[in-house]
């Protein structure tokens, strides 16, 4: 682990030098020390089978093109958009994760997915976590990869805590309207964890109102509240987002920012 670290350090280093605006590209990555930048569109940024360093700055980016067995070393940094990340070439069993600690301050902050046998190719993605915590539930950072998709998984929610656990991960919110209430309209914020908590809160402020169990997997299932109201469906939209109740909530960094 602290030979991946070191080398994830030096290509942070480099994707931080790479700047610019453009149109969305389309693009097979060069190798490493090169960076693959995008733009503030939707890119598609494909893997090579050297080391790439891959950089997608704004928009709904999407990664791909990771072919079994000769993918490399590669890292991603993505700071915004609704992002896509594709391993269809790995089944979930053959997807492992693992947290990374690269700003040694004993917090998680960013992930590594080894694919296939062994550790000689992975991806890594930097700012994945918000480095505030050392122990679960882990929360969204600013390079958050809200898809992660492997070989006959759904488009539903990524969680690389876990790749081969197939739940829903994340933060989401929603405008609902309620008939004859007043106000007419409640702002929803939904936290779902990784060991299957979920927090509800209300109008963009940082208290919790209920808490409950997510029963269910990638695709969709129920909460179940512990103040014993009816529980509420929950959807796997194709878009990355769900649909709670007839709710569509859509991901957000963090509830409690909202």
């Amino acid at each position: 682990m602290r030979n991946i670290t070191l080398l994830l350090m030096v290509m942070a280093t480099a994707l931080l030098a790479a700047s610019g605006v453009a149109w969305a590209v389309t693009k097979t990555c060069p190798p490493d020390p090169k960076v693959c930048a995008g733009t503030n569109g939707a890119d598609v940024l494909k893997s090579s089978s050297k080391d790439n360093n891959m950089l997608g700055k704004g928009g709904n980016d999407t990664y791909t093109h990771f072919v079994r067995g000769n993918v490399g070393k590669d890292v991603i940094k993505d700071t915004r958009g609704s992002d896509k990340l594709l391993l269809t070439n790995y089944s979930q069993s053959e997807v492992k994760a693992r947290r990374l600690d690269t700003n040694k301050n004993n917090k998680a902050d960013s992930v590594v997915l080894y694919l296939g046998q062994g550790r000689q190719h992975w991806v890594a993605i930097l700012g994945f976590y918000d480095d505030t915590r050392s122990k679960p539930p882990f929360r969204r950072g600013p390079g958050y990869i809200e898809v992660i998709r492997t070989k006959g998984s759904s488009s539903g929610p990524s969680n690389p805590s876990n790749p081969s656990k197939n739940t829903i991960t994340g933060d989401y919110v929603g405008t609902r309207t309620i008939v004859g209430a007043s106000p007419p309209t409640s702002r929803e914020c939904y936290s779902f964890y990784s060991n299957h908590t979920v927090e509800l809160r209300h109008n963009g402020l940082p208290t919790v109102n209920e808490t409950g169990t997510y029963q269910g997997d990638a695709t969709g299932g129920k909460i179940v509240w512990n103040s014993g109201k009816v529980p509420s469906s929950v959807v796997a939209q194709g878009d990355g987002s769900l649909k709670i109740d007839g709710l569509t909530v859509t991901p957000i960094r963090s509830c409690k920012s909202v």
